[in-house]
């Protein structure tokens, strides 16, 4: 049976991609942010250092990954401090005498045109260190063996790596406790498991009561539990979820709206149509032929952060 995490990633329609794979010596610097994409870097040989406003340089060691869940702003520099001949985006001339930094960057990116709360919840920037024998670091290790040996379905076979390193880059920040947000509440015993409940089967006709319930617990307990690590209301969570599925229903898919309606628990087209448009500004309808262009971002009752 499938958890949240899977749920919500299939959700997200992600795909993985390689978009920078090069040797750097003398002084350079990379910075893949304002791409609108959730970003990661993974060093193969040398070393370098992450450059993050407000915090002090960090050196980056072969093995080592670095991920931007948000596009956060960053450099990755050939030394600790930025000097004016550094050279962005752009490797230099390679030259033999100079010490060199093998680095792959790459991407994360998100077809589902709903706003899921996913990403929002993971620290703005998260480093894996290498860690002899752990599942991540085989998975680094492949990647690493794969830029090596560029043989027939390298880019495929990163792609597809890449895809399964975020899932584990979330695992490890579920592991240390630094997520927040939905994430946290996913890490919780019973409201994880309400949460599945509902990420499973949007369709059912949910109450507190029957949540609280179903997770062995009182209805005010539950309710200002689920409240507090969420940060909103059951049901208002509920509604949330419903509407991301059917805009991401109503935009990867030919279903009819009678059909999205009632995989998303409304009683009849009508009701779905009348929440719908409560909640989206337009009905799902027009959201469709505008391809999502007409989605209200500051609706707080809709984008769950």
């Amino acid at each position: 049976m499938e958890d949240s995490i899977s749920i919500i990633i299939k959700r997200l329609r992600m795909k993985a991609g390689i978009f920078a794979e090069a040797n750097y010596c003398g002084a350079w610097a990379v910075d893949t942010s304002g791409q609108k994409v959730a970003t990661f870097h993974l060093i193969h040989g040398g070393d370098c250092w992450l450059h993050l406003d407000g915090t002090a340089p960090k050196r980056l060691l072969p093995g080592d990954l670095v991920f931007f869940p948000q596009d956060s702003r960053h450099l990755i520099a050939s030394t600790e401090l930025i000097t004016p001949d550094i050279v962005v985006n752009e490797p230099p001339e390679e030259d033999e005498n100079l010490e060199h930094t093998s680095m792959l960057c790459g991407y994360f990116e998100f077809s589902s045109q709903a706003s899921w709360p996913l990403l929002e919840a993971l620290p703005p920037v998260i480093v894996l260190s290498r860690t002899v024998g752990s599942q991540r670091q085989l998975l680094i290790d492949l990647m690493l063996a794969e830029c090596k040996q560029n043989a027939p379905g390298h880019d495929a076979v990163l792609d597809q790596l890449a895809y399964v390193l975020l899932i584990h880059t979330i695992r490890r920040s579920l592991e240390e406790g630094s997520a927040t947000g939905l994430l946290l509440a996913i890490s919780d015993s019973r409201i994880g498991e309400a949460l599945n409940l509902i990420h499973r089967e949007p369709q059912r006709p949910w109450q507190v009561e029957s949540l609280a319930g179903s997770v062995g617990m009182s209805r005010a307990v539950f309710s200002n539990r689920f409240t507090r690590l969420v940060g909103q209301t059951v049901m208002a969570y509920l509604s949330s979820w419903r509407m991301q599925v059917a805009i991401d229903l109503l935009t990867s898919t030919d279903m009819g709206i009678a059909v999205v309606a009632e995989e998303v628990g409304y009683s009849s087209e009508a009701v779905f149509r009348n929440a719908f448009t409560k909640n989206i500004g337009i009905p799902p309808g027009r959201y469709r032929r505008d391809g999502g262009a007409g989605l209200r971002k500051d609706n707080s009752s809709v984008v769950v952060q």
